[in-house]
């Protein structure tokens, strides 16, 4: 993606969320305060295809299947259901939506998950990290009200790869901690580490505490 089209993807971006609000009518009547209890993680073979995964997270969440593809696993037992087999419903994603940039955009996720019949918006910090606590009380919003976020990490803040940034799915909020699926090595992370990670200081914009936030 040239700078020139990261830029307009940006101002298009920031336009749509400046009041994103989940619908009243979708707000969850029971664990409303916190978020839900259990997402499905799904793993990515390849090592930019976690923004497909995510969004492959998404789908089978709120039970979707544009694909039409069986559920061949073995019952989850975060949530006792069986789940699409990663590697068949990532590459069905990815032949639609394919990385943009060296990974996935916020745009990509966020028009994919559009396409899928989605309201769907996605936003981030600018200079400096400004708007970061706008963009969490947006992730906060949503996730209380049942609708997992998608978020962008720095994988080295959390026991991973050093400069490496990887989009997991954030879907419980506790004073102290998130709750998270799409990332083996950690399923709570403190929130002060959490939103250190979620800075991605070395990346630019449009992944500085990017979200996509999400409902059918």
């Amino acid at each position: 993606m040239t700078n020139e089209a990261i830029n307009a993807a940006t101002n298009d971006a920031a336009e749509k969320t400046s009041w994103a609000k989940p619908d009243e009518a979708t707000l969850i009547t029971t664990n409303a305060l916190g978020g839900r209890n259990y997402v499905h993680t799904y793993y990515q073979k390849d090592w930019n295809t976690c923004g497909q995964a995510s969004i492959g997270a998404i789908l089978d969440f709120y039970n979707k299947n544009p694909y039409n593809l069986p559920r061949l696993s073995p019952p989850d037992p975060g949530d006792d259901k069986k789940h699409f087999d990663d590697n068949q419903l990532i590459a069905a994603i990815k032949k639609d939506f394919p990385p943009d940039v060296i990974g996935t955009s916020p745009m990509r996720i966020r028009d994919a998950l559009q396409h899928y019949k989605f309201k769907a918006f996605c936003g981030f910090s600018g200079l400096a990290s400004a708007g970061w606590e706008k963009c969490w009380q947006q992730v906060q919003t949503w996730v209380n009200a049942g609708h997992p976020a998608i978020c962008c990490v720095d994988t080295g803040k959390l026991g991973g790869d050093n400069f490496g940034a990887h989009w997991l799915i954030v879907y419980r909020i506790e004073t102290d901690k998130v709750w998270v699926a799409n990332y083996p090595k950690m399923t709570k992370i403190a929130i002060p580490l959490f939103l250190e990670a979620w800075h991605t200081w070395f990346l630019n914009t449009p992944f500085n505490h990017a979200y996509i936030v999400s409902q059918p």
